[in-house]
């Protein structure tokens, strides 16, 4: 199939893969060192939350794979730590200060979104299952919404 630029979509796929192999972790980490981060605001709203001039820390690097994506953070104030999901081994990280990021949950069904209710239950919404969940106090996954 061509496009009106007379680039095939096969083409297209062997030039993305042909750069997949160029970048490579190591090169990535290199040059995620050159910029600084910084944080950039676009609303003065911003001013009530946070400085712009705070410093930023790096918490996950996700598994030294480029474009591992770490989706959905949610701050669970009670416990006093980050909740985030590594989207590519489908499983919920955790972060809290002084102990660093740990695994706390395997099986996530590539849950991309995490959010928590009223009762401070974790919602997820799963990308590969197509649904979202609950995760009850005991540790069991309730269904909220299914593709069915």
């Amino acid at each position: 199939m061509d496009y009106s630029l007379g680039v095939s979509r096969r083409r297209i796929l062997r030039m993305a893969a042909s750069l997949a192999g160029v970048v490579t972790p190591g090169v990535l980490g290199r040059a995620r060192a050159q910029t600084a981060k910084k944080i950039e605001r676009y609303a003065p709203e911003l001013d009530g939350i946070i400085s712009t001039s705070e410093p930023l820390q790096e918490l996950w690097v996700g598994n030294g794979i480029a474009g591992n994506p770490a989706e959905g953070p949610v701050w669970v104030a009670t416990g006093g730590y980050l909740l985030f999901n590594d989207m590519l081994l489908s499983r919920c990280m955790k972060y809290s200060s002084g102990v660093g990021v740990t695994v706390v949950m395997e099986r996530m069904g590539g849950a991309n979104g995490l959010t928590l209710d009223f009762q401070g239950r974790l919602i997820s919404a799963e990308r590969d299952t197509r649904r979202v969940t609950r995760t009850e106090v005991d540790g069991a996954i309730t269904v909220v919404a299914d593709q069915r």
